[in-house]
This record gives C-alpha cells, structure tokens and sequence, in this order.
C-alpha cells in the first residue's frame, strides 16, 4: 500500500493471522482470506477499545478495483473504485 505521506508492503500466507501495524500507527492482528475472488483482509484491534476493521479487494471486468472499508462498531462503510494505469 502506497499514499502521499508513507509506503508499506505486507507479505501474508492466507489464513493464517500475524501481527500487524496500520499505517496510522495501531497495532492489530491481521488475517488475509480469499472469498471466491475477493480478496478480504480481517483486522482485530489488540488494545481494548480499539477498533475492528474489514477491507475487501476485488479486480473487475473493466480491470477496476474496488476496495470496500468496513468498521462494524461503527456502522461505516467507505468505497473506493480505482482504474489500472496503463500508459
């Protein structure tokens, strides 16, 4: 995963949780699944209070992206749709 203001690679095996740390600085336990082709990514709080999170990936027809951000705790949801770049 690459922003503006830091980069981060993540090597998983899928099904199996790790320790992990989100690029705002929580610490969680993460575990990566494939659903029939999407690819799901399961995040737990480790602190109390802190929040669980659910990010899905999956590649279209049209070579898009959507990723979908859940929080349950909170009721959120966030859809970001992106377009390969291919000059």
């Amino acid at each position: 995963m690459t922003s503006t203001f830091k980069n981060k690679s993540v090597k998983f095996q899928l099904g199996v949780p790790f320790d992990d740390e989100t690029m705002d600085g929580r610490q969680i336990k993460a575990t990566f699944t494939l659903e029939d082709d999407v690819l799901v990514l399961h995040q737990k709080g480790m602190k109390e209070g802190d929040l669980d999170a659910m990010i899905t990936r999956q590649v279209n027809e049209n070579d898009e992206m959507t990723e979908m951000y859940k929080i349950p705790q909170k009721n959120v949801v966030a859809v970001k749709i992106s377009k390969r770049y291919t000059p």
